[in-house]
């Protein structure tokens, strides 16, 4: 097995979609480097996607994987994390 940087594999970092600040704000698509992982939204197929904030403003950021295999491995390695979106990319999955 060898291992590989998640953004040596995947265009990374992902870009935000459907920010949502709140009920009477506009919307506000905060780069990777200002936002904090919160969590694995979801994970289906090839198809991940992740939920950041960045002061008040709660964004999506979907990318797919190379397989859905790998689209697991790499929602599993996320989910213990505390880094920027942008930071993300710099951990390493094994790769068969």
């Amino acid at each position: 097995m060898k291992k590989k940087r998640i953004k040596q594999i995947i265009d990374w970092p992902p870009d935000s979609t459907n920010a949502y600040e709140g009920p009477g704000k506009s919307s506000h698509f905060p780069p990777a480097s200002e936002t904090l992982f919160t969590k694995v939204l979801e994970v289906k197929d090839e198809m991940v996607t992740l939920e950041g904030i960045s002061g008040k403003t709660i964004a999506k950021f979907p990318f797919t994987a190379p397989t859905a295999e790998i689209a697991n491995k790499i929602a599993a390695i996320f989910k213990e994390q505390t880094k920027t979106i942008l930071e993300l990319g710099e951990l390493e999955i094994e790769l068969d």
